[in-house]
C-alpha cells in the first residue's frame, strides 16, 4: 500500500513539475518519463536487481529522451515569447506615432532631406523623445545624414524597441519599416492623415516586419510599395524571422499578424489606403496585448531531478507496484 501511495505522490509531483516549467507541453515528457521507469520497475521486478551498468545506461538513456523531448518545448516557448516581445515593440512605436501626431498634428514625413532633396534621416529618428530615448536623439545632429561621422557615436546606439527578437540582424538595424509610396498611408514628404483615408483604418497597413534587411535604425530606409507587395505574396519559409508570416501594424493603431503568402489582390487592399478593396477578415490575426509566458528555471530543475530520483529504488529493495 505504501508502495503505491509513493508511486502516486511521484507521478503527481514529476507531471506537476513538467507542467509548470512548460505549460500543457509539458505533459508529452512526463508521460515519456514515467513510462520508461514503469517499464524499467516492471523489468527489475522480474530479473532481481540490475547490474550497475545497466543502471547508468539507463539513465543516459533517459536523460537523452528527456532532453530530447524538451529541446523542441523549450524552443517553441521561447520563439512564442520572441513573437509576444516583436508585437510589444510594435505597440509602444504605434503610441510614439500617435503621441507625435498629437503634438505636431500629423506623423513624421519618412526621412528629412538636406536642400538638394537628399534624404538624412529617418521617420525612427523623429519618433525618439516619444520612446523615452531623448538622450540619443539630442546627440544627433539633424542636418548632417544618419552616418556621418557627427552621428556615429549616437546612431550607433542600440534601441531596442526598433529590432525584434527574432531578427539576425546587427544589433543597431531596425526590423520594422513603412510602407511609403503615394497609395499607402505614409508618403514620401508626409503621411496622408488617417481621416483623408477611404479604407478601412483596420485594414490598412502603416508598418510592416522585415527579417535580415541590416538596416541602421536611424537610416531613412523604408519600403517601396513594390518591396511590400513582394513580401506578403511570398512563403515567410524564407525569411528568418517568424513563421507562417508576418507582424504589422494597421493605420489605426492595430497590431496584427499577416499569414503569407496572399495573393496579389489581398496584399494590394491590405497596403493601399483609398483603394476601395474588400479586405477578408480572416487574413488579419490580432495580436491581443498579453504578457509573454516564460519557462519557469526552477521547476524544470525539478522536474530533471525527479526524472532521474527512480534510480535510487534501484539501489535498494523499493520496487513502486
Amino acid at each position: 500500500m505504501l508502495g503505491i501511495t509513493l508511486t502516486i505522490v511521484y507521478v503527481v509531483a514529476l507531471i506537476t513539475s513538467a507542467v509548470a516549467a512548460l505549460g500543457s507541453t509539458g505533459l508529452f515528457p512526463a508521460i515519456v518519463v514515467i513510462s520508461c521507469w514503469g517499464f524499467v520497475y516492471r523489468r527489475h521486478a522480474d530479473s532481481g536487481r540490475l547490474p550497475r551498468l545497466s543502471q547508468v545506461l539507463i539513465v543516459l538513456l533517459l536523460l537523452i529522451v528527456t532532453l530530447a523531448i524538451l529541446l523542441p518545448s523549450v524552443q517553441s516557448v521561447r520563439e512564442s515569447s520572441r513573437r509576444g516581445m516583436c508585437a510589444h515593440n510594435l505597440r509602444l512605436i504605434w503610441y510614439g506615432l500617435d503621441q507625435y501626431r498629437r503634438e505636431h498634428g500629423d506623423f513624421p514625413a519618412a526621412s528629412t532631406a538636406d536642400g538638394g532633396g537628399t534624404p538624412l534621416l529617418s521617420w525612427r529618428v523623429a519618433l525618439l523623445p516619444f520612446l523615452e530615448r531623448n538622450d540619443v536623439y539630442r546627440r544627433i545632429d539633424q542636418t548632417k545624414p544618419w552616418n556621418d561621422a557627427a552621428n556615429d557615436s549616437a546612431t550607433a546606439t542600440p534601441i531596442h524597441g526598433y529590432a525584434c527578437p527574432s531578427d539576425a540582424s546587427v544589433i543597431q538595424a531596425t526590423s520594422y519599416f513603412a510602407v511609403v509610396d503615394p497609395r499607402t498611408i505614409w508618403r514620401h514628404d508626409q503621411t496622408e492623415r488617417p481621416k483623408a483615408a477611404t479604407d478601412s483604418l483596420s485594414a490598412t497597413i502603416l508598418l510592416i516586419e522585415v527579417f535580415g534587411r541590416n538596416t541602421a535604425w536611424a537610416a531613412p530606409i523604408d519600403l517601396t510599395f513594390d518591396e511590400a507587395r513582394r513580401l506578403l505574396t511570398t512563403a515567410s519559409d524564407r525569411d528568418p524571422g517568424h513563421q507562417g508570416g508576418r507582424h504589422v501594424v494597421f493605420a489605426d493603431g492595430t497590431v496584427g499578424f499577416v499569414g503569407t503568402p496572399l495573393d496579389l489582390a489581398a496584399a494590394d487592399a491590405l497596403l493601399t489606403s483609398s483603394g476601395g478593396e474588400e479586405v477578408d477578415a480572416n487574413l488579419i490575426e490580432i495580436v491581443a496585448p498579453r504578457q509573454s509566458y516564460r519557462i519557469n528555471r526552477w521547476a524544470l530543475v525539478l522536474f530533471l531531478v525527479l526524472s532521474l530520483l527512480p534510480i535510487a529504488g534501484l539501489e535498494g529493495d523499493t520496487r513502486p507496484t
